[in-house]
């Protein structure tokens, strides 16, 4: 009784570790998504986006 009682406090440290890896990586995609969002709202960052475009229009033609 002791072992399997033993065995199912490692899997649940198991999943405790790994849902805080899962919920850290999100927390780093969403921090990496607002970062772009606020770039791409910049001003001095317009003259980028619209080489971007064309950019990716070109390509798109070719």
């Amino acid at each position: 009784m002791k072992l399997i009682l033993f065995k199912i406090m490692a899997l649940r440290k198991k999943v405790a570790e790994s849902k805080e890896k899962a919920q850290s990586i999100i927390a780093m995609a969403n921090r990496r998504i607002t970062d772009l969002a606020k770039m791409w709202n910049e001003p001095s960052s317009q003259v980028e986006r619209e080489a971007f475009r064309s950019n990716s229009n070109s390509l798109i033609l070719r």
